[in-house]
């Protein structure tokens, strides 16, 4: 250390012909010693025939001395580059690499990883000269130190020098490094701007578009934890940079997810759905995407049966999708993940949605007893068959799952999802015995088995004979669970409960029990627009008195929730004048009638004015009570 390097060589010699004879782990240690000598004293050719002399006598080194011939032979490496000897340059550095790797093998770990390290940073300071290398690895160990703030603070420094020298791939790696080290420690809005700064400053790099797709994430993720105005707009203004300025770029499938996610998370399911879609099959977040899409096309198809608008053409688009996707993606269940099972359970879910729905115009004259023989019955009863299959798969996937303590939480979650739609499913397809038996078996929360008990309720209309009156044997199977826990269920759910037990009197022919339920739903919702037009629709052609009193009530109130003249207001009206004639209340009929004309000569246009005609004639001929 202070530099008296021939008695530090004699100190040596002494303790190597020192008697008796030292150890091998000793002998280790002087050599390593008389390695450093030489390297102090710029001999790294004798600092590597010293190394490999004692690798001929010894068939193992120790890591030190691996260590000492790797930092000799890169001494050596730049000797020969100062003297422009390329040539022997090359052949010491694959001799550099051919220790590491008998060091790998002899020691590994630690010794192992500090032989790449040096000659890492040996390259890396050829490369970039002296100061750059000094500062890059500066950085580096105060990272590894846990020296954040002074890494950060090198790294900025190593990337301005790494500008000066015109090398603006390497400025743009470190700034880089910078930015993800801010993301690590979670200071979002100090990277967001970083990766900001290095998509503008650095347009032209590889990991430009990476860059601004990973400070889009930051405010993302600023948005998630306070959900302010400023903070959504300045998500979804990145986003749709991104979109325009990155096209072609393999980061557009992970920001079409993101943005994705965004909508969805705002409850806009319509405008989620086309980015999910968008997202490239091979994509590693193909399988989320798809799980997704499958949610927004449930909740989308729900919302406009709700609204009772047309959604054939999006439900087929929907089976279409997702049934290619797992046929192509999972045939096999072996080959699931939990996100296949979720998308199979809504494409069960999505099969069941529009079974009955079809009906429902149909539905009061079914219940009536009029229902006619129908193909469509025969296609609703292929879509439960098909939801079934695809339900049986998502079981059996669960069963596979119930051995792994991870997923076990998943398989019961998956099951308890699944067994209401399989009731539905089995109803559906024909099978009531089986459906009573899982029934019997159900073990779910209220709102699910009211969940079921609506859907089960919409069945009736389609089916005939003996396998009706099982399937409304079973609705009021469950209906009486339900009303057994009816102190359990919210005032929402008890009036689900008596709307689906109306609707179950109802399309079972017990028009009186169904008036007086639906009498009471009625009551209880007189601002409701949606339930007082359920109701009216309901009973709207059941030739009952008590029935078409309620439907006629029901339609007189959706006029006065409706604008005067819209054409809501103008169906409403017609159904009330039909009432009329149903009730034998003809000249009330006719009063209606002619007001209607005056305050509307047009009837609300065609097809509207026809009807109309139609039922006035109706009333002309009549004969009033």
């Amino acid at each position: 250390m202070k530099g008296e390097f021939d008695r530090a060589s004699e100190a040596l010699a002494s303790f190597e012909n020192a008697e008796p004879k030292a150890s091998d782990s000793v002998r280790d240690e002087i050599t390593a010693e008389r390695v450093r000598l030489q390297m102090d004293q710029k001999r790294p050719t004798e600092a590597v025939d010293l190394v490999l002399k004692t690798r001929g006598r010894r068939k193992r080194l120790t890591g030190e001395l691996w260590l000492l011939q790797t930092r000799a032979l890169i001494a050596l490496r730049e000797v020969s580059l100062t003297k422009k000897q390329e040539t022997l340059a090359e052949d010491v550095s694959k001799e550099i690499v051919t220790t590491i790797g008998r060091c790998d093998e002899q020691v590994g770990g630690y010794w192992s990883r500090r032989c790449r390290q040096m000659w890492d940073n040996a390259q890396t300071a050829q490369k970039y000269g002296v100061e750059l290398d000094s500062l890059m690895q500066q950085a580096r160990n105060d990272f590894t130190a846990g020296r954040i703030d002074a890494a950060l603070a090198e790294y900025a420094t190593a990337e301005k020098a790494a500008v000066k020298k015109s090398q603006a791939e390497l400025a743009m790696e470190l700034g880089f490094t910078r930015a993800s080290i801010l993301l690590d420690g979670i200071k979002l809005e100090t990277a967001a701007a970083e990766f900001f700064r290095l998509s503008s400053e650095y347009p032209t790099m590889a990991r430009a578009a990476k860059s601004h797709l990973l400070g889009t994430y930051c405010l993302g993720r600023l948005y998630d934890e306070k959900k302010t105005q400023a903070r959504r707009e300045a998500y979804s203004e990145a986003l749709d940079r991104h979109f325009k300025d990155y096209p072609g770029d393999a980061t557009i499938n992970d920001a079409r997810f993101l943005k994705a996610q965004f909508e969805e998370q705002r409850l806009q399911a319509t405008l989620a759905l086309p980015f999910y879609l968008q997202v490239a099959s091979d994509h590693s977040r193909a399988l989320d995407a798809m799980s997704g899409a499958a949610r927004c096309y449930e909740s989308v198809l729900r919302r406009m049966n709700e609204r009772h608008l047309a959604s054939d053409q999006l439900e087929r688009e929907a089976i279409a999708r997702l049934t290619t996707f797992l046929t192509t993606t999972g045939d096999s269940v072996d080959q699931w993940k939990a996100a296949h099972a979720d998308i199979a359970l809504r494409l069960a879910t999505i099969l069941l949605m529009g079974v009955g729905e079809r009906s429902s115009a149909n539905g009061a004259s079914g219940a009536s007893g009029n229902q006619s023989e129908n193909p469509q019955a025969l296609s609703e009863i292929a879509r439960c068959q098909q939801a079934e299959r695809w339900l049986v798969r998502v079981i059996s996937f669960a069963d596979r799952k119930e051995s792994d303590a991870v997923a076990s939480d998943v398989s019961a979650q998956l099951r308890r999802r699944a067994a209401p739609s399989m009731i539905v499913a089995l109803a559906g397809g024909g099978k009531t015995a089986e459906a009573e038996q899982k029934l019997d078996s159900l073990s779910a929360s209220p709102a699910e088995m009211l969940a079921v008990l609506d859907r089960l309720t919409q069945f009736v209309a389609t089916m005939r004979g003996e396998e009706r009156v099982r399937l409304a044997r079973l609705q009021f199977q469950l209906a009486e669970r339900l009303s057994a826990r009816r102190e359990q269920l919210s005032t929402a759910e008890g009036e689900l409960l008596d709307r689906s037990l109306t609707k179950a009197y109802a399309l079972s022919g017990q028009f009186k029990k169904a008036a007086e339920l639906a009498q009471r739903v009625a009551e209880h919702s007189l601002k409701d627009l949606g339930k007082q037009r359920e109701i009216a629709k309901l009973f709207d052609d059941v030739e009952n008195p008590e029935a078409q009193t309620l439907a006629k009530q029901c339609w007189r109130r959706v006029e006065s929730l409706t604008k005067a003249g819209s054409a809501e207001w103008m169906t409403a009206r017609l159904a009330v004048l039909k009432a009329c004639v149903r009730l034998n209340q003809f000249e009330e009929g006719r009063k209606l009638m002619q007001v209607t004309r005056v305050l509307y000569p047009e009837l609300g246009g065609e097809p509207l004015k026809k009807r109309f005609e139609t039922v006035e004639k109706e009333l002309q001929v009549g004969k009033s009570n």
